[in-house]
């Protein structure tokens, strides 16, 4: 493997990575394509804002933040509302999309950009420099056929404006099912570059029965939240750990009986999850590929309405790998939920960066 710095022209590469604002997951699975990029030495810039923005910023303090605005999704507070909720902020979505084309122009002219790997942004493609979309859906479901048909048509419609697609998957046996395996591909090349994941397999002393692990857009998050609070108040037994997903908070919450964490930068959580027993957490695909790395116990609650985190928790219990409840049924009995033990999975996203760093600089 090519381990020295990949230049053009005695420069460092200049690439944005620019992760979609829809949670906090599309940010935390691009910090090992920022390590790789790094190592190769590329010069690398962030487009954020907010949340998204908090979370990279710790992790690379020195990097250089872009302003770009999010899609500012939000979620309904009742499922049977949330595909409504989210198709009434269809316009919102495209305007914003149409906004990413006009800073993306702005930021290549004026940063001398090389290249940009989006995280799901669809706007984010530019007719002089090679650009990637990564995704683990290229089947949207929707919960109708129908619906599930248009949904791919629109994401195809956009992904094959990109030069490259990846899909954080194995390309056989894969974790996300028929959302990363599609019986037809977009006809931009789609490269599987396995599991991405911030995270390291290390030994830890166990410290805590249960850690709550909290992410996702509003109202879910809170609503969640909620409920796991007045859990942990009915619980005398266990020694709990609660980290939030509130990157921007201030540590004002406090439960007599848990250790609480807003947020925990990459290194903090690795060993948060070392030192416990059993994870709760929503069935987010970038938390499912962190426990994998890992080969960490899991119960998944996946967001209520949102199809796609429904899917990969059956999915995954189907394939013995974690078990799932409903949010609705979340109560004090999750505690006795019988667990099944998994085994850690290889990730290693270094050799795809290298490959594709050589591609830009003989283009160039």
């Amino acid at each position: 493997m090519f381990t020295g710095n990949i230049h053009i022209n005695n420069k460092s590469l200049r690439i944005i990575v620019a992760p979609l604002d829809w949670g906090l997951g599309h940010a935390t699975r691009c910090i090992p394509i920022i390590e790789a990029l790094q190592k190769a030495g590329a010069q690398v810039f962030i487009g954020a804002e907010g949340n998204i923005a908090a979370v990279l910023k710790k992790e690379f303090p020195s990097l250089q933040i872009l302003p770009l605005s999010g899609y500012a999704i939000r979620y309904s507070e009742k499922k049977k509302w949330f595909k409504w909720i989210l198709f009434a902020q269809f316009f919102k979505i495209r305007k914003a999309i149409q906004a990413e084309q006009v800073w993306l122009n702005k930021m290549v002219k004026e940063f001398q950009i090389d290249a940009l790997i989006s995280d799901n942004r669809f706007g984010l493609f530019h007719a002089s420099i090679p650009c990637v979309f990564i995704t683990h859906q290229l089947n949207i479901l929707t919960g109708n056929r129908i619906s599930d048909q248009i949904a791919r048509k629109i994401n195809y419609h956009y992904i094959d404006r990109f030069s490259d697609c990846w899909i954080p998957d194995e390309k056989e046996n894969g974790y996300a099912g028929v959302l990363s395996h599609p019986e037809k591909f977009p006809a931009t090349p789609v490269k599987y570059i396995g599991l991405l994941s911030r995270l390291k397999n290390i030994s830890s002393a166990i410290k805590y029965d249960f850690l709550f692990l909290l992410s996702g857009p509003e109202p879910q998050r809170t609503i969640f939240e909620n409920k796991i609070i007045d859990i942990i108040h009915q619980n005398n037994h266990y020694k709990i750990a609660l980290v939030r997903g509130r990157p921007l908070g201030k540590n004002e919450l406090t439960i007599k009986n848990a250790d609480v964490y807003d947020h925990l930068t990459a290194a903090e959580l690795n060993v948060m999850l070392a030192s416990s027993r059993t994870v709760i957490c929503r069935s987010g695909y970038s938390t499912v590929m962190d426990l994998l790395a890992i080969g960490k116990k899991a119960i998944l609650v996946p967001t209520p309405g949102q199809n796609e985190q429904e899917y990969l928790a059956e999915y995954l219990n189907k394939h013995q790998l974690f078990q799932f409840i409903s949010q609705e049924n979340v109560n004090k009995n999750i505690f006795e939920i019988e667990i099944f033990d998994i085994q850690p999975v290889n990730n290693n996203i270094e050799q795809s960066i290298q490959d594709w760093l050589h591609r830009i600089s003989s283009l160039q």
